[in-house]
């Protein structure tokens, strides 16, 4: 029986590539089809030559929007890997939150996140507000706590 070889995959590359990024240097690159020029529209009126710099081709369009759709399915992509995270089980403390918050979130939760419990997901998102702001909750902290002479 032949032993089964070990490849590194680059995850963040094969993603790159399939939400339509661009291929590295010394990989193949993706076959080009001709460009396509459009027509000129024939009418009757004089047409004022306008200059080249002004005229935005179709294709830089394109590629804009493209690069809007890559970089939506980036930020999706990190939000589902920072929020809709199962973590392990750690012990818990009972809090209240808003019962409009709490609708809405039962609401979408159970869609986007097929059995994450409401409160996982809340902690999900408080250990990245937390990680995000420590900086300023330690500057506050400490000058709330000096005590004064």
């Amino acid at each position: 029986m032949a032993k089964r070889q070990i490849v590194d995959v680059d995850e963040e590359y094969l993603r790159e590539v399939m939400a339509g990024g661009s291929v590295r240097s010394g990989k193949k690159e993706p076959v080009k089809e001709p460009e396509q020029q459009a027509l000129p529209v024939q009418t009757d009126l004089p047409v004022k030559e306008e200059k080249e710099d002004v005229i935005q081709p179709i294709e830089t369009i394109e590629a804009k929007e493209t690069v809007r759709q890559i970089k939506k399915k980036r930020e999706i992509m990190a939000y589902e890997t920072l929020f809709l995270q199962r973590k392990a089980s750690v012990p818990r403390r009972q809090t209240y939150i808003c019962s409009s918050y709490y609708d809405k979130i039962n609401s979408f939760l159970p869609v986007i996140a097929r059995g994450l419990s409401i409160t996982a997901y809340l902690d999900n998102i408080l250990t990245h507000h937390l990680e995000q702001y420590r900086d300023d909750i330690n500057e506050i902290y400490e000058r709330k706590s000096q005590k004064p002479l």
